[in-house]
């Protein structure tokens, strides 16, 4: 049907599509997508098909910014407040434009680079994405596992947000390899400080199933569709941490303690964690460790990578686990604390989540000398 259509005739008639991204810990919309779509009718409507027609006829490159412009047009029309942006880029052709970048919040643009696409060397599109991250862009590697070159794009373009790709999620209910994959993923993301999104979600044991797994945000169908204008209603996402045994079990107030289930969701929190750190039970239960806005650090004060962990260690190694740490909080404030963390084990002897306790001490005798004294208060 495409054949004989003139650039003038398709350019003109192209229309926007806009999929939400949700926060599946919350279950509100995190932001939205804006996608490409050809003219009704025209045979182009999907992205498959426009994108070779425009570059049979060498428009390609035009075809990228016109789709660009009209995304970035439509944004602050659109979206409301707080909203990310994701907006598909090719990384053949990553020059800034100015005007583009008056139009619209740069700290609330994601650009997304696809794995897929080979045209261009990784440090060449690393080098010409720094130039939009230093105006305060996020970039997002998208498809992350079904491209060609996966881990060194990863530490290539060191992408704030990793979207993983359709090839991951499908299924992921039933077969264990995509969980294990999924949840290396995971780990390693979170202890590059890379946010990742889960695309292609079709149905709600898929949903589950990530939840379970930690994944921290979600898109697809079973979601929400693209539709001409920004929609979709909170999902009424239950957390596998409320229903947890763990969470209602005695928990003693003698010391500061806080229970966590294999996901490291936040199960319980006592008063005396309470008191040592500040953070009060409402704001932490149902949280994941990782994005409860107080983080683990090592001697150094670097953040504990996942398996340097005492929970996952004691929840992996199925053995108490002891370690001198500080608790750094949201606000920059870091706390000296010893820690002991116990592996919880069901009724079969499997493990069912760890708890920690801690006990507010003084920085190591090796930290004090390195370091000017830290906040112990």
């Amino acid at each position: 049907m495409a054949a004989g259509r003139s650039w003038d005739e398709i350019s003109t008639g192209l229309s926007l599509a806009w999929q939400p991204v949700y926060d599946l810990a919350s279950g509100h919309i995190w932001g939205y997508e804006a996608l490409s779509r050809g003219p009704e009718g025209s045979g182009l409507e999907p992205p498959a098909e426009l994108w070779p027609w425009a570059a049979g006829l060498g428009r390609a490159h035009a075809l990228e910014y016109l789709c660009r412009a009209r995304a970035w047009a439509s944004a602050p029309q659109l979206l409301q407040p707080g909203h990310l942006f994701f907006v598909n880029v090719d990384p053949r052709w990553l020059e800034v434009d100015e005007h583009l970048i008056r139009t619209w919040s740069p700290e609330c643009t994601v650009l997304e680079v696809s794995e897929r696409q080979s045209a261009v060397s990784t440090a060449e599109c690393a080098q010409a994405l720094q130039l939009w991250r230093a105006r305060g862009f996020r970039v997002a590697l998208d498809d992350f596992g079904a491209g060609y070159s996966g881990l060194t794009t990863l530490v290539s373009l060191h992408p704030d947000i990793l979207k993983v790709d359709r090839m991951l999620v499908e299924g992921v209910d039933r077969d264990g390899w995509r969980q294990e994959v999924l949840a290396s993923v995971l780990h390693l993301s979170h202890d590059l400080g890379i946010v990742v999104v889960a695309e292609g979600i079709q149905t709600q044991a898929e949903l589950d199933t990530l939840i379970s797994l930690g994944t921290p945000y979600g898109q697809g169908f079973h979601l929400g569709r693209p539709a001409p204008v920004p929609s979709g209603r909170p999902l009424a996402v239950a957390s596998l941490a409320q229903t947890h045994p763990l969470r209602t079990a005695p928990m003693s107030e003698r010391l500061a303690t806080y229970r966590v289930d294999r996901q490291r969701h936040i199960l319980a929190w006592n008063g005396r964690a309470q008191e040592v750190t500040g953070r009060g039970h409402a704001e932490m239960v149902g949280q994941p460790c990782w994005r409860s806005g107080l983080d683990h650090q090592d001697l150094d004060g670097n953040r504990l990578c996942f398996r340097a962990c005492p929970l996952v260690a004691a929840m992996v190694q199925q053995a108490p686990q002891d370690a001198v740490i500080s608790l750094r909080h949201a606000g920059g404030t870091r706390r000296w604390v010893r820690v002991h963390a116990e592996p919880v084990l069901d009724a079969t002897g499997q493990v069912v989540g760890a708890e920690e306790t801690f006990v507010p001490c003084a920085p190591p005798a090796e930290v004090a000398e390195r370091h000017e004294p830290w906040d112990s208060a």
